[in-house]
């Protein structure tokens, strides 16, 4: 029998960008829900246009984040056979992982998901609200 959970994914500190001449950006993890013992991809979305990001994210006890994908906005602006933003990222303490995203001078055509953040809730995941925290979020223009 499986448990039902509600998994809130709430940005505890969103970054905010530096103002641009006509634009401010910033990055947020959405909500979502999932059950225990399931993965659940939950996207990062930024408002406004940048030619870069980063964040940490931590997720709490009993939640694994196990891949970290480009989004669909960062897709958009790559060609066939070359990748205009360079999308990276690594491990940090508790479980935590470094995402950092870039392009030299190439703006992002529009706001909207900017990253995917893959993960598996334990099967004795307990019901309840849980927060993923985001940490140290910039963007640059």
């Amino acid at each position: 029998m499986k448990k039902r959970i509600f998994f809130a994914a709430i940005a505890l500190l969103s970054g905010l960008c530096p103002a641009h001449a006509l634009d401010e950006s910033n990055l947020v993890i959405a909500d979502a829900t999932a059950e225990a013992g399931t993965t659940v991809t939950i996207p990062v979305t930024m408002t406004g246009c940048a030619s870069g990001y980063q964040f940490e994210v931590y997720p709490p006890a009993g939640v694994t984040l196990t891949k970290v994908q480009r989004g669909e906005v960062i897709k958009v602006r790559d060609y066939d056979d070359e990748y205009i933003f360079t999308f990276q990222n690594a491990g940090r303490e508790n479980g935590g992982r470094f995402v950092l995203c870039y392009s030299i001078g190439v703006l992002t055509e529009q706001a909207g998901e900017v990253a995917k953040l893959v993960f598996s809730v334990d099967e004795n995941v307990a019901p309840g609200t849980y927060n993923i925290e985001m940490k140290n979020a910039e963007c640059a223009h």
